[in-house]
């Protein structure tokens, strides 16, 4: 009652409160992502066109429907795709290109389908397009709007192949191109070579020097020339681990629960509920898993191993059967589809396939000539019904079940399945061996990190904050935390949504959003700590605390910037280059007798034509230098990206003359086949792209 009497005091101030609060809800409704100014704001501009959040966000729920891409994998193709329609868009206005009508109509739903209609109405089952589901959709009002996207995708993707025809007819090859590549791609070559890896020295031998990292961002100079400013992270990984105890704890787990699995007759219920699997048919040894493949042999029926490493897992597998089973049946088969509900169907079914079997069995009609009649298979109707050789659980259970034990090679049963109704004949039982077969069932414990574990390490992670505020303490304190490593990121993007080994993840981008803000400086920590989940199971395994590193600008990069992200890079370069020099001048048998991890080796029918080499790989350098040394001659060192290698040709010999027009018409075709990619790719490099995206959290 005091509170309400002292409420009803200070009315005034109430209506003050209630007033404050309606305006800023008036105006973040009118700033937020969804509305208002904020749905009209800039999220990126290209050549200086704008693209609204509103737009940006209208396609990302439009893709996110179509495409099967989730979170920042889907932001980025949204973005990618933007940014290509807009680039075309302008060369499309330029040129005069454009799609008609009539050639729109076909593209959308004739034809010519292009290839964003084709993705999205494609069968999944059999990979082709789906005409049928395509039609109904297009008489669809439901379906309206997603044309009406569609189309301008469509439109996009028809005018860059155009735009692409139009650079393609421009390419030429001139005829002494193609006379010196026709002897260069005809040379056949016997060699013999050694091949020293970067192992040979230890890092210890090289001391690294400044002249070191700018060589090998000479030789590397398109990596390290960006066209906007950057950021060069590092960062401090706590690693969580499953610990000895978590394992202890999740193997008792699954022990509680063998002595039921024992004694259980649901095998199937009893294995779903436990994190397991069961599958209704007989395993050949070689099909189980390898952690049980020696011991399910040793095992009575009804037996349960004791929890068993199997991977990622705890795991407990019983032994429900053991027999001598077929490895594939010859099965024919006269079908008629009835759905499930469908009972008077499915008795009109019965009855029909019923008097047939009988008709046959008496000898008065022919399978064959019954199938072509009946069946409505139209894919083996008239081949006898006949679905070749099968194995164990390529149809239903009940199919399976006279295929494979109930039924006699040559009988006529009368079989259900959820599709429709069946006459089978077993035709062969096919038995590559007389090995026995299991059947098996599995409970599981995923090996992973207890609760307990992560708030420990999230707990260390949360002291290494509080204690380190600055990148050279945090740098000097690592030591203090063995469960964590250090490690730099390469120049981060304003654009990018992943972050390292740790790919695409909203703290991907949170990463990357925090290194961007206005208000991190460089030998900032970050006050928050970044979350990472196993990609296939969730659970958490890396806490990541970054700290920023270098603001990197546009154009070369300063070697200060990237230099301890480089250092690994720099180092295999230095050992290499070191190498070489200890080879110069020296011949391949002494290579071979002076340095330990020399491997000498000799390949004869090398052709320079493939760019492949047997034994050595994709190697360009080394098959250049095949075609510039002389038979006889032994070759300088060669860097390649194996190691460094130093050849002797032993035989060369060009095996043709040369027939000029078909190297022209083979080298036109090689430039051509990417040309819309290189186009695209020319265009993004050319274009001044503003991304704004992160303001609005994307």
């Amino acid at each position: 009652m005091a509170l309400i009497g002292t409420i009803r005091k200070n009315m005034w101030f109430v209506f003050v409160l209630l007033g404050v609060a309606l305006v800023a809800f008036m105006f973040m409704d009118s700033q937020g992502p969804g509305g208002g100014a904020g749905a009209q704001a800039t999220a990126f501009s290209v050549n200086g066109e704008k693209i609204t959040a509103q737009q940006y966000q209208a396609l990302e729920s439009s893709e996110s429907n179509t495409s099967g891409l989730t979170g920042n994998a889907l932001r980025s193709k949204v973005f990618d795709d933007l940014v290509t329609r807009t680039l075309i868009s302008k060369e499309q206005e330029a040129l005069g290109l454009g799609v008609g009508e009539e050639e729109m109509e076909d593209l959308m739903f004739g034809s010519k389908l292009s290839p964003v209609m084709q993705q999205l109405f494609r069968d999944r089952r059999t990979g082709q397009v789906d005409f049928q589901q395509l039609q109904l959709a297009k008489d669809d009002e439901r379906y309206e709007d997603l044309f009406e996207r569609k189309s301008k995708e469509v439109e996009s993707v028809e005018v860059q192949n155009k735009l692409g025809t139009l650079v393609t007819k421009g390419i030429y090859t001139p005829s002494w191109m193609a006379d010196e590549l026709t002897k260069t791609n005809s040379i056949v070559a016997d060699i013999e070579y050694v091949k020293v890896p970067t192992i040979e020295l230890d890092d210890s031998a090289i001391s690294l020097s400044d002249s070191d990292y700018k060589a090998y961002m000479d030789n590397n100079s398109a990596e390290f020339n960006s066209k906007e400013e950057g950021r060069v992270v590092e960062y401090f990984n706590f690693n969580i681990i499953t610990t000895a105890k978590d394992s202890a704890d999740l193997r008792a787990e699954l022990s509680k629960e063998i002595a039921e699995f024992r004694t259980t007759t649901e095998d199937s219920t009893f294995a779903l509920r436990n994190n397991g699997n069961y599958i209704n048919v007989y395993f050949k040894t070689d099909d189980i898993p390898d952690a049980f493949q020696t011991i399910v042999p040793q095992m009575e029926v009804g037996q349960v191993t004791e929890p068993t490493v199997n991977e990622r897992y705890f795991t407990a597998l019983k032994l429900i059967d053991k027999k001598v089973v077929a490895d594939s049946v010859g099965l024919s088969h006269i079908y008629r589809n009835v759905g499930q509900d469908d009972q008077t169907g499915r008795a009109i079914a019965i009855d029909l396939l019923d008097s047939i079997k009988t008709e046959i069995e008496a000898g008065r009609v022919e399978w064959d000539s019954m199938a072509l009649a009946n069946s409505q298979d139209q894919t083996n109707a008239a081949n006898g019904g006949d679905l070749g050789k099968i194995t164990q659980g390529t149809f239903f259970p009940s199919i399976n079940q006279v295929a494979f034990f109930s039924g006699k090679v040559g009988n006529i049963y009368l079989v259900e399945s959820p599709n429709g109704v069946h006459l089978i004949r077993v035709d062969e039982r096919v038995f590559d061996n007389q090995d026995p077969k299991y059947k098996v069932a599995f409970i599981n414990e995923l090996i992973e990190p207890s609760n307990a574990t992560v708030n420990t390490i999230t707990s260390r992670a949360s002291q290494f904050i509080a204690d380190n505020r600055s990148l050279e303490n945090a740098r000097n304190n690592i030591a203090n935390y063995p469960e964590a490593s250090i490690a730099t990121s390469k120049v981060l993007k304003k654009g990018d949504y992943e972050f390292e080994e740790f790919g695409y993840s909203d703290d991907a981008r949170n990463v990357v959003s925090w290194a961007f803000k206005d208000e991190t400086s460089v030998g900032d920590v970050s006050a928050d700590m970044f979350s990472f989940r196993d990609p296939q199971f969730g659970y958490e395994t890396n806490l990541v605390v970054p700290a920023l590193q270098a603001k990197t600008k546009k154009g070369m990069a300063n070697l200060a910037d990237v230099k301890s992200s480089i250092t690994p890079q720099v180092m295999e370069y230095a050992k290499a280059m070191k190498i070489a020099e200890m080879m110069k001048g020296k011949s391949i048998d002494e290579i071979q007798a002076n340095m330990a991890q020399a491997a000498y080796g000799q390949v004869n029918d090398v052709r320079t034509g493939s760019g492949i080499i047997q034994n050595i790989g994709s190697e360009p350098k080394v098959v250049a230098s095949i075609i510039s040394t002389g038979e006889g001659s032994v070759s300088e060192p060669i860097v390649g990206s194996g190691g460094v290698y130093m050849i002797k040709v032993l035989r060369k010999q060009v095996n043709s003359t040369g027939n000029q027009i078909f190297a022209k018409q083979s080298e036109n075709i090689k430039a051509r086949q990417n040309v819309n990619y290189q186009l695209l790719n020319a265009l993004k490099e050319q274009a001044d792209i503003k991304d704004k995206r992160m303001e609005f959290g994307m």
